[in-house]
């Protein structure tokens, strides 16, 4: 099955759910499609109470504004996607799970439209791995 497949199917087929994340400065909310433990994401597959304080830290200091952003072990992208919505012009979203980033890809396309113009793109990565060059 085809990488594009896959998250055309996890887009159609998830269950979208609107946590308790915090809103963008525009009142926005942005939507994440969660699968928590199931479906072989394990930890990757939910939010992380540290990535909304951690949205919130971005909101209140405006760090990504204008500035590259890596998220490694993204799971959902949650924070990576804030970081592009408050306006990081390009995100690397990375996980060592390729469902857990079929998630996060399908989590980019839901939300595009509050993330202007940014370049995202998702990464699998374990950490420890060496890194090319």
């Amino acid at each position: 099955m085809s990488r594009k497949l896959i998250v055309a199917l996890l887009c159609i087929f998830a269950q979208t759910l609107v946590f308790a994340f915090p809103p963008l400065p525009s009142g926005q909310e942005l939507v994440f499609e969660t699968s928590g433990w199931v479906k072989a994401k394990g930890t990757g597959g939910r939010l992380w109470p540290a990535a909304s304080a951690l949205a919130k830290h971005l909101c209140v200091t405006d760090a990504s504004r204008g500035s590259p952003v890596i998220e490694l072990g993204s799971g959902t992208g949650a924070v990576g996607i804030f970081a592009a919505a408050l306006g990081s012009p390009s995100v690397v979203l990375s996980d060592h799970n390729q469902l857990t980033l079929a998630t996060a890809q399908c989590n980019v396309k839901v939300n595009r439209k509050l993330m202007k113009d940014a370049k995202i793109r998702t990464v699998k990565y374990s950490w420890g791995d060496p890194i090319g060059e």
